[in-house]
Formats: C-alpha cells, sequence, structure tokens
C-alpha cells in the first residue's frame, strides 16, 4: 500500500510527499523488513537529486541485505558519490560493483560511471580499459569512443586514433561531411593522428576538410572549432610545410599570424614561415619571419635571421647578427655554427684574412672543448673549419699560404673526410706556384689513396698534364689511357683520344705540333669533315713553316682537300692559296700565281681571301716579269674591289715594281 501510495504521488509531481510516505513505512518496518521500501526510498532521494540522502540510504540498503539487488544499489551509490564528488568512495563501490553487475544489464552503466571517476582522478590507465571494456558492450556510443580517442590522442598513441577514428568513419560514414552533427572533434584528431604518424598528405586532407568555426551549422561543432581554430590552422601549416608544400604552407602561416597575432604558436610560426620563404628563395621576407622569431626564440631565430640576409646579400648584416648571437648567447648549442657562418660570409666579402682567421680560432676553441671532453665524438665543424680555412686562402689567390694551410689540415686530420679535396687543392695551389713536382705527388697519392675520390678523374689528368710537360710521354700515355678506362666522360670532355694519339705519334718521332694535328686531323676523319679538313690545312701551314724539309708533307695533305673542291669550297679555297705558296717556295713561279688566282675565284664569297690572292699572284707574276699579266690581275682587283686596301696596294705594287 505504501509503495502504491508513494509511486502515485511522485506520479502526480508530489515527490515530498511520496518520500514521507516511504520514511513513515519505513520507520514501522522491523529491521529485516522495508527492504523494497528502503530501496524504493533511495531511489527517489536520487533522482529528486537528494543525492547524500540517497547515498545514507543505499548504504543501510546495502549493509542490511547483503548481495539482493547488490549491482543496482552499488552502481546508484556510486553514481550518488560521484555527485557529491567523493571520488574515492564511489571508485570503491563501483568496482566491487563490477562483481555483481557482470551478468546484469547495469554493467555498462558501471563502466561508463566508473570512466567519470578514473578521468577526475587522471587514472588514465584505468580509464583506458574502462573504456574500452564498455565500448567492447556498446560499441556505437559516440561519445564514449569520441573520449577513448581522446585520450589515447593524449596519451600519443597517435596509430591507435587514427585505427579508432577510421572505425568511427566505417560505423558512421556521414560523420566525414562536414555539415553533419559530430563531425567536427574526428576530423581534427585524425588530422593531428596522421601528423603523429609523419602521414602528412592525409593529415592535410583531414584538417583542410575543416573550415572556420561559423561554416559548421552544429552549434557544438561550431564551439569545437572556434577553440581549436589556432591549432588548426598551424597544423594544417605545418603539414603542408612537412609535404615541402612551402608556399602553400607561407600563406598558412601568415593566416595564422594575422588572426592570431598573440597565439601559443606565434613564435613557430613565424619560424617555420620563414623557413618556407628561405626555401622558395625569399631571403628578403624569410629575414623578416625569422627576425619576429627571435623576439622569442631568441638563438634560433637570430641564426636563420642571419642565414637569410647572407642568401639575401645583405653579407654585412648577416655577419653583425652572427657576431651577435655568439658573443652575446655563449651557452647556445648554435654559436659554434654562428663563428662558422660569420667566417663564410667574411669569406664571401673577399675578408679573406678575417675569414681564415676566424676559422683557425674556432678550430682551436672547438679542438680544446674536445681534450675537455675525451670519448666523446668532437664537434663536426672542428674538422671543417680547419679545411674551410685553406679553402678561402686559395679562393683568395693566396696560394702559398692556401697550400701550407691544406698540409696543416692533411697533418691534423690523415684520415678526415676532406683529405681527398685537401690533396687535389693542396696540387692545385702548387701549380700556381709553378711547383708542378709538389703538385704530382699531392695528385699521385689522391689516385692512389682514394679510388672513389670525386677528384680522382682530374687529379689523374693532370698528372697526365705534367708528364707531357716535362717529355716523360710514356708516362703521360699510360695515365691518359688509365683516365680513358676509366672515366669515359672525362676523357670525352677533355679528347684524351685526341691526347693518346699524339702521344703516340711524338713517341714514334713526330714533333710535338705535329703529332697535335695528326691525331686531331684522324679523330676528326680527316678530309671527310669540314673539322677534319680545318685541321689539315693547319697541319700544311706547319709543314710549309718547316722549309724544304717539309714541302711535300704539305703538298700531300693539300691535294687531299682540293679533292673535296665540289663539296666545300671554303676548305678548297685555303687549301689553293697554300698551294700557291708551296710552289712559289719550290720556285715554280707561273705555276704558283696560277695556283694563287685559281683560289681567289674557288670562294668569292671570302672577298678577303680572294683579293689577297689575287694580289700574291700579281706580285709572283711581276717577280717573274710578266708585269702585263699582272697588270691585268691588279685591274680585276680595282673592278671588284675598289676603295679597298687591296685596290691600293695593287697600285703601289705597279708604281713600286717599275
Amino acid at each position: 500500500v505504501y509503495l502504491y501510495l508513494a509511486y502515485n504521488y511522485e506520479k502526480q509531481g508530489q515527490a515530498q510527499q511520496a518520500m514521507r510516505i516511504l520514511e513513515e513505512a519505513l520507520a514501522k518496518s522491523g529491521d529485516g523488513d522495508g527492504k523494497e521500501i528502503l530501496l524504493k526510498l533511495a531511489d527517489l532521494k536520487l533522482r529528486s537529486k537528494l543525492y547524500g540522502d540517497a547515498a545514507l540510504l543505499y548504504e543501510s540498503y546495502l549493509s542490511r541485505f547483503g548481495s539482493a539487488g547488490a549491482a543496482g544499489a552499488s552502481y546508484s551509490l556510486g553514481f550518488c558519490y560521484t555527485a557529491l564528488g567523493d571520488f574515492t568512495k564511489a571508485r570503491a563501490v563501483l568496482e566491487s560493483a563490477l562483481k555483481y553487475g557482470e551478468s546484469s544489464n547495469l554493467l555498462p552503466g558501471i563502466y561508463r560511471l566508473l570512466a567519470i571517476v578514473y578521468k577526475q582522478q587522471r587514472d588514465e590507465k584505468n580509464l583506458k580499459s574502462c573504456l574500452e571494456q564498455y565500448l567492447g558492450l556498446l560499441p556505437g556510443d559516440r561519445e564514449a569512443r569520441l573520449e577513448y580517442i581522446s585520450l589515447i590522442f593524449g596519451q600519443g598513441d597517435y596509430l591507435l586514433t587514427a585505427e579508432q577514428i577510421e572505425a568511427l568513419y566505417s560505423a558512421e560514414p556521414a560523420l566525414r561531411q562536414k555539415d553533419t552533427p559530430g563531425s567536427a572533434k574526428p576530423a581534427y584528431l585524425y588530422g593531428l593522428s596522421k601528423i603523429g604518424t609523419k602521414h602528412y598528405e592525409e593529415a592535410f586532407v583531414s584538417l583542410a576538410g575543416m573550415g572556420p568555426p561559423d561554416s559548421y551549422k552544429n552549434q557544438a561543432d561550431k564551439n569545437f572549432v572556434q577553440s581549436v581554430y589556432a591549432g588548426l590552422v598551424y597544423y594544417r601549416g605545418w603539414a603542408l610545410y612537412r609535404l615541402s608544400r612551402f608556399s602553400e604552407a607561407e600563406k598558412e602561416f601568415a593566416f595564422y599570424l594575422k588572426t592570431f597575432p598573440a597565439g601559443a604558436n606565434t613564435a613557430k610560426v613565424n619560424y617555420y614561415a620563414g623557413w618556407c620563404s628561405y626555401s622558395l628563395g625569399d631571403f628578403p621576407k624569410a629575414g623578416v619571419y625569422f627576425h619576429a622569431a627571435a623576439l622569442v626564440m631568441k638563438d634560433g631565430g637570430l641564426f636563420m635571421e642571419a642565414k637569410s640576409l647572407a642568401a639575401a646579400g645583405e653579407l654585412t648584416r648577416a655577419a653583425v647578427l652572427f657576431r651577435t648571437l655568439s658573443t652575446q648567447f655563449p651557452s647556445s648549442a648554435l654559436k659554434d655554427d654562428a663563428v662558422f657562418e660569420e667566417a663564410s660570409v667574411l669569406a664571401e666579402m673577399e675578408k679573406a684574412d678575417e675569414s681564415a682567421s676566424l676559422f683557425l680560432t674556432l678550430h682551436a676553441n672547438l679542438a680544446a672543448a674536445a681534450a675537455r671532453t675525451p670519448g666523446q665524438p668532437p664537434n663536426p665543424l672542428m674538422e671543417e673549419s680547419l679545411y674551410r680555412r685553406a679553402e678561402v686562402l686559395f679562393g683568395a689567390g693566396k696560394y702559398v699560404e692556401a697550400r701550407n694551410a691544406y698540409y696543416d689540415y692533411r697533418l691534423k686530420y690523415p684520415g678526415g673526410k676532406f683529405m681527398d679535396v685537401s690533396l687535389y687543392s693542396g696540387g692545385a695551389a702548387s701549380m700556381k706556384l709553378s711547383e708542378p713536382f709538389a703538385a704530382l705527388l699531392l695528385w699521385e697519392k689522391l689516385a692512389a689513396e682514394f679510388p672513389q675520390s670525386g677528384y680522382r678523374s682530374e687529379a689523374l689528368r693532370q698528372t697526365a698534364e705534367i708528364y707531357k710537360a716535362r717529355q716523360e710521354y710514356v708516362k703521360a700515355l699510360a695515365v691518359f689511357r688509365e683516365v680513358t678506362a676509366q672515366y669515359p666522360e672525362t676523357a670525352k670532355l677533355y679528347r684524351l683520344d685526341v691526347e693518346i694519339s699524339a702521344l703516340e705519334l711524338m713517341l714514334s718521332g713526330k714533333s710535338a705540333e705535329e703529332a697535335q694535328l695528326t691525331a686531331r686531323i684522324s679523330n676528326l676523319r680527316g678530309a671527310e669533315t669540314r673539322e677534319g679538313r680545318e685541321a689539315m690545312l693547319s697541319l700544311a701551314r706547319y709543314y710549309l713553316a718547316q722549309g724544304p724539309s717539309g714541302l711535300e708533307s704539305a703538298l700531300g695533305v693539300l691535294t687531299r682537300i682540293v679533292e673535296r673542291e665540289q663539296s666545300d669550297t671554303v676548305s678548297s679555297a685555303k687549301a689553293r692559296y697554300l698551294l700557291g705558296e708551296y710552289y712559289f717556295r719550290k720556285g715554280e713561279l707561273k705555276q704558283a700565281a696560277a695556283e694563287f688566282f685559281t683560289a681567289a675565284g674557288t670562294n668569292p664569297a671570302d672577298a678577303d681571301l680572294s683579293a689577297s690572292a689575287l694580289y700574291r699572284a700579281a706580285e709572283i707574276l711581276l717577280d717573274a716579269g710578266y708585269r702585263t699579266d699582272a697588270a691585268d690581275i691588279i685591274g680585276i682587283i680595282s673592278a671588284k674591289y675598289p676603295g679597298t686596301v687591296w685596290e691600293a696596294e695593287g697600285s703601289r705594287l705597279l708604281g713600286v715594281k717599275k
């Protein structure tokens, strides 16, 4: 009767009257009675949010009636403690309730309530396990799944976060659409989890699909995006930056700086925007970003601001900033890098002595630091700074100092990573100082000890050139052949086939010039090509210059060129001109004049050669006593080349040789 009356009063909205009736009934019941009344009164107090009173009643129920209905009473008592903020008691009751609720439909509720308690106690380990148990029972609870996703994301398990969101998308495909209520948080966490697993393209796609807060219709989504919007823009830019899409990333970062000028990531955004501009070659803009970053990041921003200035050609300002960093931030990890960069900038400013001195000072400081920490790997700048000192001196044309600096490097770092280039450049410095023997020793050492060096082919080639200059033709030939066999591209670039042929000819007794020309002619397929015929003309001139001993050799070469007259009048005209010289030297003046005259008509387009050939023909005919014939030819010169030096010379020739 009491339960019925209480039910009716509660149904009519008279909860207080219902509770009064149940309290009277409970007072009249005996110790072993009133179980249902007690539980009904506790439930009514709970529904009325009288959590303290309800908790006392549930405690009484559990102590008096044991396990009968314990799952429900324990769950309700746990709820009361949770509502009262007594999470320690709530946890104890709910964990004990699990054993009662295993076979009841209360189990999901117990896990869900326990999850709230664990979250309040910041017990992430048990919270994670509890949510996993709950989701195993009710996998469709989106709110709980998002709570679980947020938890594992916060724990840094980005792979599992992504997997869980993908599972959520599989269960609710509409969540991928921005207009679907509740879509914002999964999209954001998915993007960030993909950044965490370095899948930047997927990250960007997810984050790019999210708009500004006002673009969302659902108020909860709008509120969420509003709360994370700065992070959304930042990570969108970061994903683009990691994809090397620097132009897009810079625009995203610029939007961040405009929208959130005092944002938590402002310094980092300036820094990364600076890197974007730097990578795009916009060094002035990069310098502006890095300058802003330096206001917060200090040495890191200052270093990159100086790098940007240097790249933009503002070397003096860059040097000052590098010096500022190294002196004002002595404990910075970038201090030594700043000194190294300052020395490099000084070299660009053509202050070689200052640069070399600073590199040497840096090396000394780093060497001293390495000595204080034996067993630790030295700063890699230590070795490089000593090498760069030599390089700067060489570039400034200070070859004596450079040669000595390269030697100093090799002495201190016999197994150094710059050993091969040091040997090569040391040899180059020696050659500049006219010390070929010293260069030879260094280049031979390079070739012998560094078979994989990129400098080996050039060292071998120049070694061969030294042997050739010293007339050690056998050695030169052997080295040229080695280069040809091992470095065909180098051999092709320097036409070493011609060098080899020339050396072979020189070893057979020909002079150096004759051998070079003969080898070149052979390489160019002789009279078959225009280039070959031009080389043959050079060889014919060489033979003619040798006097009587070379005349017949010249004739043989010139005859082969003239045979190609129909296809090459240019080379043939030159050859006939030289044939005129050949017959002149032989004393056959009429034949000489005839060849010069023929040369003049072979390639009329070459006015200078034609006029010169006619002049030589007239001159020879005059010397031979054929004045009338000579006058006729000079008349041709006057007619064809009026007002030229050849007309004047022809008239002078007739006047002089009367």
